[in-house]
């Protein structure tokens, strides 16, 4: 296959973190639209790493994953746009205060608000999060051991 031909790819990791009903949404300061905190994955860097990652930088808190929400996916003219979402509980005492700049705020909200942003224009990446969010409110949930890194040390 010639390298032209090749899939260019993004990957991004987003976590939903739950306290019971409640989901834990960021606020971004540039546009004041809410989301779930993403961010793109990093060389080297595993998913469940990012996840722990983006949690922290976005809402200052550390995370237990449990569960894989989904994995989303679209093309688009540069290539292939991939969303991996993981559901995660708080792990300790959370201080909900943001390092990253970009985000203005954090709050838990209940299902209610979270059916509303869906559909109210606030919702920040919606190619992304509004799948995201519907998939939470239905209950999607899959095992993290889909979640699989391979090595080839039992080759040798």
């Amino acid at each position: 296959m010639p390298e032209s031909d090749r899939l260019s790819a993004s990957v991004t990791v987003a976590v939903c973190v739950e306290k019971g009903e409640r989901l834990l949404m960021v606020r971004k300061k540039d546009t004041g639209l809410w989301g779930l905190p993403a961010g793109h994955l990093h060389s080297g860097e595993t998913i469940m790493d990012a996840a722990r990652r983006e949690a922290m930088e976005e809402a200052g808190v550390a995370i237990i994953p449990f569960a894989i929400l989904g994995v989303y996916y679209f093309s688009k003219r540069e290539g292939l746009s991939m969303c991996i979402v993981l559901r995660a509980f708080v792990s300790s005492k959370a201080v909900f205060t943001p390092q990253d700049e970009e985000v203005q705020g954090v709050e838990w909200k209940d299902a209610k608000w979270v059916r509303y942003l869906i559909t109210s224009g606030e919702l920040y990446r919606p190619e992304y999060t509004a799948h995201n969010l519907v998939d939470w409110l239905n209950g999607a949930l899959f095992p993290l051991t889909l979640l699989r890194e391979f090595s080839w040390a039992w080759i040798e």
